[in-house]
């Protein structure tokens, strides 16, 4: 029964949103979020609480409004997603643009594929639709399945408008090598917590547990690695911007390097979210698992 709600609930905010233009959504989400940050509580407390961590130097007051503003951004990261259905091509081109128009160029010429890195950082679902409308072949793109199985179809059906595939984590190493064997291009986020027996990196002055796929695929199959960021402008437009990863120092794939690569990216990421900390997952665990 619950399921059953969750997915009414579900198309019923979908087709009110696929009604109304896109300003509207943006700002219908925008007040969602905020509504949200005043009831989830236990999810304001841990974002109040890792923001404290990350940033020392910020005062209570200043806290509490990133937290709202990242609650914010979290309702209309959602709401323009599922506005996804009515998008066109053309409307992505015109309203997320690249800071740098090379580089799909640069996609092109690598010959081992490429590993797309993103976090839960502005609007990360835009990112993998725009991305995809520009490349030659699918984008590959990991997911995590939801709980409701309709649900889960509905969104993945979002996901793959635009021609991307979607692949479960679960599946993720067996069609991440062979993804990248054939060229392709594989996107995946890197910045939720991970299992305790994971390769531990500096995160805003803590070693925290983080997934080492990203860095393992690349060091097994000597993958070109991007980190890709579509940040959300003043005037609800996105600009997308990119940095390659170097690693043709790390010439074996040993536990050490993979933690010198996991740590490169993350260091990227970190800098990413200080310059928007007011765009990033701040309410998810993320320090669950610290040495």
């Amino acid at each position: 029964m619950r399921y059953q709600l969750e997915f009414l609930g579900y198309k019923f905010l979908e087709v009110i949103l696929n009604k109304i233009p896109i300003s509207s959504v943006q700002v219908i989400g925008k007040i969602c979020g905020r509504f949200f940050y005043h009831l989830l509580s236990s999810r304001k407390k841990i974002a109040e609480k890792n923001l404290q961590t990350a940033f020392p130097e910020k005062s209570k007051n200043e806290v509490r409004i990133l937290t709202r503003c990242s609650f914010e951004n979290i309702g209309m990261t959602i709401f323009e997603f599922l506005r996804l259905k009515k998008t066109s091509i053309e409307q992505l081109e015109k309203t997320i643009l690249f800071d740098d128009s090379n580089f799909f160029s640069k996609i092109h010429s690598k010959k081992n594929g490429a590993v797309l890195l993103s976090g839960h950082i502005g609007n990360w679902e835009l990112l993998a639709a725009r991305v995809g409308v520009s490349l030659s072949h699918p984008l590959i793109v990991i997911i995590k399945t939801q709980h409701n199985e309709k649900v889960n179809k509905e969104i993945n059906r979002i996901r793959t408008k635009f021609g991307n595939e979607v692949i479960p984590m679960e599946h993720a190493i067996k069609v991440a090598m062979r993804t990248l064997n054939e060229q392709k291009v594989l996107a995946l986020l890197s910045d939720q917590s991970a299992p305790k027996e994971s390769v531990y990196v500096n995160f805003f002055g803590r070693s925290v547990a983080t997934f080492k796929g990203p860095a393992a695929f690349c060091l097994k199959t000597r993958a070109p690695l991007f980190m890709l960021f579509c940040i959300r402008q003043k005037n609800f437009s996105y600009k997308i911007y990119y940095e390659e990863i170097e690693y043709d120092d790390l010439k074996e794939y040993t536990d050490e390097n993979i933690q010198i690569l996991t740590q490169r990216h993350t260091t990227i990421l970190e800098k990413v979210i200080r310059q928007y900390p007011e765009q990033w997952l701040w309410m998810h665990r993320r320090w669950k698992n610290v040495q």
